[in-house]
């Protein structure tokens, strides 16, 4: 019953450990735009998926154990020492403290750095994770490359990389285990041995025999009671000496932990860390909230450290309808992160409109697991509209149809997987008609769907008074356009009127 009631309150220990600091850290993660900047700016973290989930886990469970397993030894150890001291005398219970104690001490000294090895193993579990999460994510790619044998040699290298590393901490862990017997259990039977035998050969032998007189079935009845409780203190003493295990598996996690809230206290506060193509100069650009689009002498600076527009100079109004053409890599995307403060801001002065006022649809929408109205009103919580009016919405970019198709707006899949890409841009485009913003940036995302559906969908954006901010290589979008930024791929750009 009480083996049962202690397991119980180790693992509510655990799972209140657990939640209060997973719900910890996933307000710092996912606090403004940190959760995209741990990883799309800074690279000191490159899995935060399983530093926010496994390694939070086994950290509450780590220190779950350590709490269970040193207030029962150390219960056992007043209880049993208390029971010693009153036949053996206070020495009894200092000899066997003492000489666990200098097994303690030459353990310490003699063993590896577990928790460094620890939390090494943890990293390269990451990235053997990481490497079959990237295969999962990117499957269809690597199909039409034939990538599989080259996938297969990188998953393999990370499987070697991590067993490896786990046999040498197995290793370390059988002759430290091997000391660790000969010192806790064989060493400590000698010193038991001395210590049963102070009553009868100790400084205060003559008054235990003038005590029990000729009767020396005392003697074996108080060796036998002795044996007892001496055998249950050993336990309970050993218990905390390899506790060290314990508490350098706890090291090694805290480390890992204390490490993603140092990175999430710089990001917090705007501090990257990254290996750059040149420094980075020092941020001292500033955001100013307008109902207007405005870059006054910006530099589009990757993360990195590529200049890719020296001084940006732009304005756009209510109602100037703006296509931006260039080539691939020129910074037409990366004109957007800055304008959405994805990327830090190294010059200049960017007045925009309230983020709230922005909608952003990429080539390749974001459809996350939930009923077909989640896609329409994401990222709201609540629909602000009604099924009807959601309706309406869809008939605008020719997809009402769907609704009827597959059960109504409480439907719940997961659509990335479900919807083919025409359909996934579709709902991005219905989703602009619902959120209405000042400013829709448009980033190739009529690729997949017909030249019909294009016509509908930006005709209806116009009629609402939403200005379009266009990045198309299709020349049917220009003519919904009055100006034009081209870029040249080489820090040049020039606005214009069309």
């Amino acid at each position: 019953m009480l083996n049962s009631g202690l397991d119980y309150l180790t693992k509510s220990l655990s799972l209140n450990f657990r939640e209060n600091l997973s719900r910890n850290m996933n307000e710092k993660y996912l606090k403004n735009l940190i959760f995209y900047q741990m990883t799309g700016i800074d690279a000191r973290i490159t899995n935060p998926d399983q530093r926010l989930t496994q390694d939070v886990e086994k950290w509450a469970e780590s220190l779950s154990n350590i709490y269970s397993n040193l207030t029962k030894p150390l219960l056992d150890i007043y209880m049993f020492g208390r029971k010693l001291s009153e036949i053996l005398g206070f020495m009894g219970p200092v000899y066997v403290i003492t000489w666990y104690f200098v097994c303690g001490l030459i353990i310490k000294l003699i063993s590896p750095s577990f928790g460094a090895l620890i939390a090494e193993q943890q990293r390269r579990e990451g990235k053997f994770r990481a490497d079959h999460f990237s295969i999962v994510n990117n499957s269809e790619e690597i199909a039409f490359y034939r990538g599989h044998d080259w996938e297969n040699n990188r998953v393999d290298k990370s499987l070697m990389s991590l067993t490896k590393h786990i046999s040498s901490l197995l290793w370390r862990r059988l002759y430290m285990g091997t000391i660790d017997n000969f010192l806790v259990k064989y060493g400590a039977t000698m010193v038991a041995y001395g210590i049963l035998a102070l009553p009868v050969f100790g400084s205060r032998s003559g008054t235990y025999l003038q005590k029990i007189g000729d009767d020396t079935g005392n003697i074996t009845r108080d060796y036998i009671k002795n044996s007892s409780y001496l055998i249950n203190m050993a336990k309970a003493i050993g218990k905390l000496v390899v506790s060290y295990k314990d508490m350098q598996s706890l090291a090694g996690y805290t480390s890992l932990i204390s490490d993603t809230y140092k990175v999430l206290d710089d990001l917090d506060i705007q501090k990257y860390e990254r290996s750059c193509v040149k420094p980075l100069p020092i941020m001292r650009g500033v955001f100013k909230e307008g109902d207007l689009i405005k870059f006054k002498n910006v530099p589009i600076v990757s993360p990195n450290g590529d200049v890719l527009i020296e001084s940006l100079n732009l304005k756009i109004t209510p109602g100037m309808h703006t296509v931006i053409r260039g080539p691939n890599g020129c910074g037409k995307s990366s004109l957007f992160r800055t304008l959405g403060e994805l990327w830090p801001l190294f010059g200049g002065k960017v007045t925009k409109p309230n983020i709230k006022k922005i909608s952003y649809i990429p080539q390749r929408p974001y459809l996350p697991y939930g009923s077909f109205r989640d896609q329409l009103i994401y990222p709201d919580l609540v629909p602000t509209k009604t099924d009807e009016e959601l309706e309406e919405i869809l008939k605008s970019v020719s997809f009402d149809y769907f609704i009827k198709d597959r059960g109504g707006f409480d439907k719940v899949e997961d659509w990335n997987d479900t919807l083919s890409g025409g359909q996934k841009q579709k709902i991005a485009l219905s989703r602009i008609l619902y959120h209405k913003p000042l400013f829709a940036i448009l980033d190739e995302c009529t690729s997949n769907v017909s030249i019909e559906v294009e016509k509908k969908a930006y005709e209806k954006y116009i009629e609402e008074g939403i200005t379009l901010i266009t990045v198309t290589h299709r020349e049917s979008l220009i003519k919904y356009h009055q100006h034009a930024l081209i870029m040249d791929g080489n820090g040049n750009w020039e606005f214009t009127t069309l």
